[in-house]
């Protein structure tokens, strides 16, 4: 009977230590941007453990986005990644991400992590930040949307004669013609 019980037990304690772990996921819905520039904070209070923070948004023309979020300290988030996803995502996104950045930077206690500007066209993206907490802490978040840049007609002028003038220096430079006896 021990033996039995001991046997159900261990079976038990297999499986539970075989269930993957679950992130806590965080969600936030900018709405639709159409206002620009703009940006927003949103923040997260987190839990101990694997963590998904996803703020989805909608844009209604070609917009610059840039994105960071970074914690408070002590303790800090030890993050992951930070990635844009076309789409909206309720638990971790799947798929190709638009732009994306594993590299975690730390400064005074707090560790952050960004996405390069990057400019994005109409429709609904997602923004994922992955990582794990240590303790009990919060996620601050810094989410800009602007107008592409655009370069000033001086700018595209000079371009165009210095096409102009590589291409005068390739055609007039001397050619020696090679001859065999």
């Amino acid at each position: 009977m021990k033996r039995t019980i001991l046997a159900i037990a261990a079976a038990a304690s297999a499986i539970v230590a075989a269930a993957p772990a679950s992130a806590a996921t965080y969600l936030t819905d900018l709405g639709t941007i159409s206002t620009l520039p703009t940006s927003f904070r949103p923040g997260f209070d987190i839990a101990t453990g694997d963590v998904d923070v996803l703020v989805t948004f909608n844009l209604t023309a070609t917009t610059a986005v840039n994105a960071s979020s970074f914690t408070s300290s002590p303790p800090p988030v030890n993050f992951a990644s930070a990635s844009i996803f076309a789409g909206t995502f309720t638990a971790r996104p799947t798929g190709t991400a638009i732009a994306s950045s594993t590299t975690q930077q730390s400064f005074n206690g707090s560790n952050f992590i960004g996405i390069s500007p990057t400019t994005l066209q109409q429709g609904r993206y997602t923004i994922a930040v992955r990582g794990t907490a240590t303790g009990a802490t919060s996620i601050g978040s810094s989410i800009s949307f602007s107008a592409p840049a655009v370069p000033e007609p001086a700018t595209w002028g000079l371009m165009l004669v210095g096409f102009g003038v590589v291409g005068a220096g390739l055609r007039s430079r001397r050619r020696t013609i090679v001859t065999y006896a």
